[in-house]
């Protein structure tokens, strides 16, 4: 199976820059690593998918649903890695700029004085 070959071959990556995780590993390394990561679970769930078919008896229906089941799971996992390890996090942006401190701050400095 290809998906397993290229699974393989994110291991060997993975294992490679662990055992080199000094001064050397880069950043950059690493977010090539979770790129490949997130690709692999996406196209493993867009082949899971793919290969659902209408089911003509129950027995069908249960391992389609089984199927759909393992892809949504698949796309689940790409996503977290996504959100997790490529985005990077936003700025808080409710303590800076939008007035309600500093009107605060006025408000208790004016009530000590």
């Amino acid at each position: 199976d290809i998906l397993n070959h290229i699974e393989d071959s994110i291991s060997e990556y993975a294992s490679a820059i662990s055992s080199t995780a000094t001064t050397t590993t880069t950043k950059e390394q690493y977010q090539s690593l979770h790129e490949l990561k997130f690709r692999l679970c996406l196209y493993r769930s867009r082949v899971l998918f793919a290969t659902c078919t209408r089911p003509s008896s129950y027995t069908k229906t249960i391992k389609l649903d089984a199927k759909i089941r393992q892809s949504r799971k698949e796309l689940k996992s790409a996503l977290e890695i996504y959100h997790h390890k490529l985005v990077p996090p936003k700025e808080d942006t409710s303590t800076s700029g939008n007035g309600k401190e500093s009107m605060d701050a006025k408000s208790t400095g004016s009530a000590k004085s």
